[in-house]
């Protein structure tokens, strides 16, 4: 098992401090493609908690709404969160060009990114516009972690 020159627990030791962080058995276990995935909408689901915390600010400061409209204009942008089941249920039973995943996070994806930059791009002091614009948004983020979840569990 060891070496001559050195004791078993030593040797032990000296193999777990050369094992490198890529090498930890996830890349193993999961196909890379997988992995980026993941990786790509974990990253977008922080972004979009960064979404939320920007558009408070937003009301707050160039609005200039109370808290009370504050929050029920954040509560009509999160309203598709609450829809989630349905979403579940639509990708799962509706295949788009013959994939019941891929197909919803691209598309939904492309959805996201136009409307997101309609936001940034334009210059509006309306907030009904940016509320129904970042509520389609929220839309399109829960259907991709639905989708995403559903990937997961399989």
């Amino acid at each position: 098992m060891g070496s001559k020159d050195s004791p078993p627990d030593q040797e032990s030791t000296q193999e777990s401090e050369s094992k490198k962080w890529y090498d930890l058995g996830v890349f193993k276990d999961f196909d890379k493609s997988f992995l980026i995935l993941m990786t790509v909408l974990r990253i977008n689901y922080g972004f979009a908690t960064l979404m939320f915390i920007s558009i408070k600010q937003l009301f707050k400061n160039e609005y200039g709404l109370d808290p009370i409209s504050s929050q029920y204009w954040h509560s009509v942008i999160t309203f598709p969160w609450t829809l989630k089941i349905f979403y579940g249920i639509l990708s799962d039973n509706i295949p788009i060009m013959g994939s019941r995943k891929k197909s919803y996070i691209i598309g939904f994806s492309l959805i996201q990114f136009v409307l997101l930059q309609t936001a940034f791009w334009s210059s509006t002091s309306n907030v009904v516009f940016i509320s129904i614009l970042m509520m389609v948004v929220s839309l399109t983020q829960a259907f991709i972690e639905v989708v995403f979840d559903g990937i997961l569990v399989i």
